[in-house]
């Protein structure tokens, strides 16, 4: 191999190393909005069905026989979980690193339980990263269980409004569901989504002024773009996955997923500012998905097509 042939390997290997490090971040942001979702306690029904790629049952046989993980003590939502610190000779090979174990709040609670039965035991882990559309065509999830375990903690939200929001992260609130039940088609990364919204902050003063809306356009059409693809701030782009056409939220941004604390000249914010609060409807998903024909799925609409 000459200079030249080794120069262009190493071009092409940089150059998939940086497609590698990008679409990672993309689905970690993903992930990180979807984790909001679950952790939010104002959720429409059909975003709480439970999804069974989350939950892996491990049934243990005797005392015998062991997990083969390491687990932790932490916390998501202020409350004790056990989660999986390492994996040493799985009992099962669905299990990773992040996983939390459903039902303890210890790691002594769980070690007690294994050691005493009764059996057969069922163990019940849940994987954070698998919710909503977080899963990679070849039906894995996007980014691993560890990673969502700390994202959840990172973003978790609390909607008490009389904390600090850069204390508790982004805060989802649903102020209005589809008229229909029907919502076969969520929100995902890559979706065109046509939204009316209003956007304001919230000054030291606690006055709330609106700095941004879909009708100062001057169009008298919903705002049109691109989830995931970075032109929103990261508050508004995580907060609107797993949505559907017809719904309404209310999302209550800190500063840190927003213009950070310094704001931003272009909207008048102030350095000093202590939210941002976005008010969005869903219009339509890909300009033909609204809220009354939303009752095919993706793989349905796609068969059609064809």
């Amino acid at each position: 191999m000459n200079s030249r042939d080794g120069s262009m390997v190493q071009q092409k290997e940089q150059q998939r190393i940086s497609v590698s490090t990008t679409t990672r971040r993309q689905h970690l942001m993903t992930v990180s909005s979807v984790i909001s979702l679950l952790l939010t306690t104002s959720l429409p029904s059909h975003a709480m069905e439970e999804d069974p790629r989350r939950t892996i049952v491990v049934r243990l046989d005797s005392s015998l026989d062991s997990l083969g993980v390491q687990v932790v003590n932490t916390q998501l939502r202020g409350k004790p979980v056990v989660a999986i610190q390492r994996v040493i000779r799985p009992k099962d090979s669905r299990l990773q690193p992040g996983m939390i174990a459903e039902g303890y709040n210890s790691a002594e609670q769980l070690l007690q339980t294994i050691q005493n039965g009764p059996y057969p035991l069922e163990l019940k882990f849940i994987n954070l990263a698998a919710g909503g559309d977080a899963f990679s065509d070849m039906g894995t999830t996007l980014v691993t269980p560890k990673d969502a375990l700390e994202l959840a903690q990172q973003t978790e939200g609390n909607n008490n409004r009389s904390l600090s929001s850069t204390k508790r992260g982004l805060s989802i609130t649903t102020l209005r569901r589809p008229m229909s039940s029907n919502c076969a088609i969520q929100s995902r990364r890559g979706d065109v989504l046509e939204i009316i919204y209003e956007a304001a902050y919230i000054g030291r003063d606690n006055k709330k002024v609106v700095y941004d809306a879909s009708e100062f356009r001057g169009t008298g059409q919903p705002y049109q773009w691109v989830l995931g693809n970075g032109d929103m701030i990261p508050g508004v782009d995580q907060g609107l996955y797993d949505m559907c056409p017809g719904e309404e939220r209310l999302l209550d941004i800190p500063p840190v997923l927003g213009y950070s604390s310094q704001g931003t000249r272009i909207f008048r914010i102030p350095a000093d500012y202590q939210s941002l609060e976005w008010t969005v409807h869903l219009m339509s998903i890909d300009t033909t998905i609204r809220e009354d024909n939303n009752i095919l799925s993706r793989q349905e609409r796609e068969g059609r097509a064809l």
